[in-house]
């Protein structure tokens, strides 16, 4: 029951890093994650006794599933270690990260003579460490598997701590020291696989089961690897949907607006909007209506007139308005009337504003773009619903 908790942790975190990787195919980092995972994923289905024994009986060779079995888990250490090689130091990573990936090859090999000069010619799913610790081989070929996972797992805690130290309190700080966690159990997994295997050779009986250990440890060890590559997006997803129906109201509210402004400049929308952005879409469709709306206000500058926008002020003021709704009604009467005078106005006879007499748009809020939206959403319904814009606007469009 163990074994398949695992895989199925190691499973659906592996499903959803793919589904990142397809947005960047281009991550190292998320490629490496995402071969870790399967391989943790695959070794551990092969440890499920009845794969196992499936296996052996296709390719006909005893025990051979043990060995794809650390195959996939050096795979899997190798791979996180080259995660942490990438973050560390990028710009020497392919160096760094193509020789430890040449001493895993290395040790295949020295693992792969040892298993066929071996004999384990008796099934051992469960037993194998405790059958074969006396044969002379098994010495061989824990030291390729035991030695480079001693030297991945020792690798991962030094970079890991390493790079922790760096981040700020953080869901990513939190991931990496679920990591560092992971190869400290590595660690001790290795430890107690080598003192199992020297006690045995000397002809004594270890006080613990060590397929029961291994079991519990590679268990646990696959639980906090997963959580420590899942618990920042999984994180930030949470907070995205949290945000989501703040986030969807402002993008909606502020439609009238970005149409209005797109009416009367096509260019400055490169790709349509999505009508119902996802939870981990919003935040970037939301930045890019303000960006859109902002670009849009700056071409409009050039005839947004500074007697419209102190006209409409001060009529707000004799409502008794608050200070920001006559600010959002000002600028909203600016926007109105150029938009007005550029959609009845051929480009050939357009006159601009002198400099001197433009209407200049709000820009506060700018440095933070949700708070911009904010702003802009009350200058939009004030654009959709003053009285006080309504009659400038049909007062510029007579005109016209």
């Amino acid at each position: 029951m163990a074994a398949v908790s695992a895989f199925l942790v190691a499973f659906i975190c592996l499903a959803q890093k793919l589904m990142q990787l397809r947005r960047d195919p281009r991550n190292p980092s998320l490629r490496h994650i995402c071969v870790m995972l399967a391989a943790l994923s695959a070794a551990v289905l092969i440890n499920w006794e009845p794969i196992y024994t499936a296996i052996d009986r296709v390719l006909l060779v005893p025990n051979v599933a043990r060995y794809l079995m650390h195959i996939l888990a050096l795979v899997a250490a190798a791979s996180i270690q080259s995660v942490f090689l990438h973050l560390n130091s990028p710009d020497r990573a392919f160096r760094r990260v193509a020789c430890r990936w040449v001493i895993l090859g290395f040790a295949l090999i020295l693992m792969g003579i040892a298993f066929s000069t071996g004999n384990f010619d008796v099934e051992a799913p469960r037993d194998f460490a405790e059958r074969y610790a006396t044969n002379p081989a098994i010495r061989y070929y824990m030291l390729g598997y035991l030695a480079y996972l001693a030297l991945a797992m020792t690798d991962i805690l030094r970079m890991s701590m390493r790079y922790a130290r760096q981040l700020e309190p953080s869901p990513l700080r939190l991931g990496i020291r679920l990591l560092t966690a992971g190869s400290g159990v590595g660690l001790a997994y290795v430890l107690q696989k080598a003192a199992y295997i020297v006690i045995m050779i000397n002809s004594n009986s270890p006080p613990w089961r060590e397929d029961i250990t291994s079991l519990y440890l590679t268990v646990l060890g696959i639980v906090l690897v997963a959580a420590g590559v899942s618990v920042a997006p999984i994180t930030r997803f949470t907070l995205d949907t949290w945000r989501w129906p703040r986030r969807y109201r402002l993008h909606r509210q502020l439609e009238p607006l970005w149409q209005a402004i797109l009416d009367v400049n096509a260019d400055m929308n490169l790709t349509p909007p999505r009508r119902l952005p996802l939870p981990g879409q919003i935040d970037l469709e939301l930045y890019r209506r303000v960006i859109e709306i902002r670009d849009g206000i700056g071409d409009l500058n050039r005839y947004t007139d500074a007697g419209i926008g102190a006209k409409a002020a001060a009529r707000a003021e004799r409502e008794q308005l608050t200070t920001e709704s006559i600010r959002a009604v000002s600028d909203a009467a600016a926007i109105a009337h150029a938009i007005t005078y550029m959609a009845t106005t051929p480009t050939s006879q357009r006159q601009p504003v002198p400099a001197e007499r433009t209407h200049i748009i709000d820009q506060s809020a700018a440095d933070d773009h949700e708070t911009d939206a904010r702003w802009l959403a009350k200058v939009t319904q004030a654009y959709t619903c003053s009285p006080i814009v309504a009659s400038l606007r049909d007062g510029a469009r007579a005109r016209s």
